[in-house]
């Protein structure tokens, strides 16, 4: 959901968008937007065609929030300092062990 001045919009997984109040933006048009199979838009993308819409830079970042709140879930009462570029918590060895997993051997990458 997206909080704005005039009202909000609700973008749901599976389905279009809702702009809220209802009442209010009952007369709004939708937007015309081309179909799209998001699969030929990938493959397009990875042969030079346009960016897809999920592309690595978009979420990268957004993979790593993610993580990092699963780590917070395992290390509550403390608050995480993330050096982003080298990847890791610098203020708790603990949350460290959390972001990488030890393979079995014959499985290491």
């Amino acid at each position: 959901m997206v909080v704005g001045t005039e009202g909000a919009i609700l973008i749901p997984h599976t389905c279009a968008p809702v702009l809220i109040p209802k009442a209010k933006f009952a007369n709004q048009p939708k937007p015309k937007v081309p179909p799209r199979n998001h699969y030929h838009h990938f493959l397009d993308a990875c042969l030079g065609g346009d960016m897809c819409e999920s592309h690595f830079v978009q979420t990268g970042p957004m993979a790593e929030t993610i993580i990092l709140g699963t780590v917070a879930i395992r290390r509550p009462d403390v608050t995480l300092q993330w050096d982003a570029k080298a990847l890791r918590v610098t203020n708790d060895e603990e949350a460290n062990r959390y972001l990488r997993r030890t393979y079995r051997k014959g499985w290491e990458l």
